[in-house]
């Protein structure tokens, strides 16, 4: 394919994720939007921004942590990924470090932990235990860290149904003064907060 301009159009056209994005990734054919749909979506909003730091709530299978740790690698910054089961890090610090991903694995139950490890955070994935308490309390931890005026953004998976959307009703509305919202469809949903203060 040729592309006219360069730029920004180059960036389409040789970035490996979004050329040819199921290529490079096997796992597309499972019926989850967090796969399939919302990562590459993720992946887009983060490289467009630069997003340097990046946390993932919720490691599990590592499909995160490939596009997310692929970010962090580009734009010279940090990926940390939390999980409460931690029985596969071993096997992903070897792979991610592997391709050289500025990765940082931690197993903790976020329920526990009284600070994110994390100096900064551009950018949050949470999608780990769906439910209302240690969701809230995984916003509070992240909120003073999370970069403001409009640069800081947490992803929430599930905010229809599946466990997360209460939480998510709360987040909303506790913190409507200082962020903004958008929610996407289908398959459990996809909430986007952005941190404007």
């Amino acid at each position: 394919m040729e592309v006219v301009g360069g730029g920004l159009w180059n960036f389409f056209a040789d970035d490996k994720f979004l050329q040819g994005f199921k290529h490079g990734v096997p796992w597309l054919w499972e019926p989850n939007c967090t796969n399939a749909l919302y990562m590459p979506f993720l992946y887009s909003l983060c490289m467009v921004y630069e997003f340097r730091n990046i946390l993932e709530i919720g490691v599990d299978q590592g499909h995160g942590t490939n596009i997310l740790g692929y970010v962090a690698k580009k734009n010279n910054g940090q990926y940390v990924g939390i999980d409460i089961n931690g029985s596969r890090f071993p096997h992903y610090k070897r792979y991610f470090e592997g391709l050289r991903y500025p990765v940082k694995f931690i197993e903790a139950d976020t329920k526990e932990m009284t600070e994110i490890p994390m100096d900064k955070i551009d950018f949050v994935f949470i999608d780990g235990e769906h439910k209302t308490e240690p969701i809230l309390h995984e916003v509070e931890m992240i909120w003073p860290k999370l970069q403001g005026k409009g640069w800081g953004y947490i992803a929430f998976h599930d905010v229809v149904d599946q466990g997360a959307q209460d939480a998510w009703k709360i987040v909303k509305e506790k913190y409507k003064d200082q962020a903004e919202f958008i929610a996407f469809h289908p398959n459990g949903g996809l909430g986007l907060m952005r941190k404007m203060i």
